[in-house]
């Protein structure tokens, strides 16, 4: 997907892949629409034709004062219009879900004493013209008045196919640079942001801060970021909000997914996750980022994991007991406040609440929890119950399924789970974290006829491994199979494998963005890297592995109850 350079010296993208009877086919050229204030764009104006060419007016004028001027852009096929938003050195038209630019028609309103001059055409009421390629690299129109005084003013395109989150960064309050070169994410960055729905345009706007998030993946390139939500410039109270339908919430984060090539592995998991029913499950909206008019990449922005009625919805414990709720993690971090359980000698941290003087409530749940699970009967013989007084199956069972079926790396020794106080029980999840899944690492985790956590690879005492010892568990998993079987059919259009597609379509445009900015990820060679490094090389990878990995299951699966 990801080609050479053309004559011309322009990098060429294009996306061409092929689902059972359907055929899809993009062509995008990349830098075409470029980031504001890009050290890269030309003082060139907008040159891509002898004269401008209108187009008929199909909406009345503004009221204008007379020495007032408006300009907007248009989607003919949407049927949007978007306003130009103040960028470095002029303004940007940040176009969300917008990747047709022969379907974009410039428009400028003018004031009864203002004219307009574009290529030395020049325009004394208004002017709507249709762009091209050339046109959105920068376009310069110079604006005069009845007394002969003009300004011009510099206009730049940002188009994407998905969302888009510009942040304007007060840097006498901490520079981005500083924040990107801290290892232990405690320089913060503060300043205001625009959010802008991928279906809807302008969304919000609010004050924000962000800091650094991730542990391997901080020495990439491109970097994660915490983003958290506030109501004024003072930076004290939270804005709680919701984005794009997801949960209200203050804290967000931004993955960067910068170790998949196809950049879509966690909004699959994701997507399984939900469809599941998986009660928690992270929601998400993909986006490209701006900083200080800077393109950062294609992003996921997604809830952080944590406590509330639209979220994990448990009370957190205020004391050392079990009347509230904790969010835990099995986890390879020795990170604190962190349990090591008797018998499997693995490590939980606390996620939350992480602030208490002790722990030892919850540590002794757990361990009681572990003495039923690791039982070949599932009883505790001390306390005479069984796994399933301790252990929510369905919950469990959806994130058994999850990890399992995409294979991720961390599948037996790192994930998320709740103790929730309304049932005395831990559930499983919220899912996080497949950048290493689905055939992206190597080994046997790119194996996709082979039952990974049944066979303990990486770590045999994992509790998804010893919950699968009970009859009632594997019954689970194998209903939740049978009421979900259009997930794990490739002919299926709800498909997994199907969706892979939709989204590596609908993305298009701005995959070939992200790749304009990162383009030597893409040949990076670690771990299951294709011979093609090209996009359609990852992307291949990904598909082929969903595609036997449901022909596996079909046989896999069902007979579970059979043993």
């Amino acid at each position: 997907m990801y080609n050479k350079k053309n004559g011309t010296g322009k990098l060429v993208f294009t996306v061409k892949i092929k689902v059972l009877l359907w055929t899809l086919t993009a062509a995008l050229t990349l830098g075409t629409l470029t980031a504001c204030g890009n050290s890269a764009l030309t003082d060139a104006p907008f040159t891509s034709s002898a004269s401008v060419t209108t187009v008929q007016e199909s909406a009345p004028a503004p009221s204008l004062g007379a020495d007032e001027y408006r300009a907007t852009v248009t989607d003919t096929v949407g049927g949007r219009e978007f306003s130009a938003m103040p960028a470095k050195d002029g303004y940007c038209f940040y176009l969300p879900g917008v990747n047709d630019l022969s379907a974009l028609t410039f428009n400028c309103w003018l004031g009864e004493e203002v004219s307009a001059t574009v290529h030395g055409q020049t325009f004394p009421e208004s002017v709507r013209f249709a762009l091209d390629a050339s046109a959105t690299q920068l376009l310069k129109i110079t604006y005069t008045q009845a007394d002969g005084s003009f300004v011009t003013e510099r206009y730049t395109f940002c188009a994407s196919s998905a969302g888009i989150l510009s942040l304007s960064v007060d840097e006498s309050l901490g520079t981005v640079d500083a924040m990107n070169r801290d290892p232990d994410h405690e320089t913060y960055c503060y300043g205001s942001l625009t959010y802008l729905a991928e279906d809807e345009g302008y969304d919000f706007s609010s004050y924000f801060s962000l800091k650094g998030r991730g542990n391997a993946t901080w020495d990439d390139e491109k970097k994660g970021y915490a983003l958290k939500l506030y109501e004024s410039d003072s930076y004290t109270d939270k804005n709680k909000l919701s984005i794009s339908g997801m949960g209200r919430s203050a804290n967000w984060a931004l993955v960067a997914n910068h170790r998949d090539r196809t950049l879509i592995r966690n909004a699959l998991a994701q997507t399984l996750a939900a469809k599941l029913g998986m009660e928690n499950a992270v929601r998400f909206v993909f986006v490209d980022l701006y900083i200080n008019g800077e393109y950062r990449g294609l992003y996921n922005l997604m809830q952080k994991v944590e406590s509330g009625a639209e979220q994990v919805n448990i009370t957190e414990a205020k004391s050392d007991s079990l009347d509230g709720g904790y969010l835990l993690e099995f986890d390879n971090y020795s990170d604190t406040p962190q349990i090591k359980l008797q018998q499997s000698g693995m490590r939980v941290t606390v996620n939350s609440p992480a602030d208490l003087e002790s722990y030892t409530a919850i540590e002794r749940l757990l361990n009681e929890a572990e003495a039923a699970i690791f039982d070949p009967y599932g009883y505790n013989w001390e306390t005479g119950l069984y796994w399933d007084h301790y252990i929510d199956a369905k919950s469990f069972a959806i994130l058994w399924m999850v990890r399992e079926y995409t294979m991720d790396n961390d599948a037996t020794v790192n994930f998320r789970f709740y103790y929730d106080p309304a049932d005395g029980k831990f559930h499983g999840g919220p899912v996080w974290d497949f950048d290493n899944s689905m055939a992206r690492n190597t080994g046997i985790f790119a194996e996709p006829e082979t039952a990974l956590i049944e066979n303990g690879y990486r770590n045999a005492n994992c509790w998804l491994r010893k919950l699968m010892e009970f009859d009632a568990f594997r019954e689970e998993i194998v209903r939740l199979y049978d009421e979900h079987s259009e997930l794990f059919d490739s002919s299926a259009p709800d498909s997994v494998y199907a969706l892979a597609y939709r989204y590596a379509d609908g993305l298009s445009y701005s995959i070939g963005k992200n790749f304009t900015v990162w383009e030597k990820q893409l040949a990076n060679k670690s771990w299951n890297t294709p011979d093609e490094l090209t996009y359609e090389g990852h992307f291949a990878i990904l598909t082929d592995f969903l595609y036997r990995r449901n022909a596996f299951w079909e046989s896999y699966i069902p007979a579970l109850t059979d043993r």
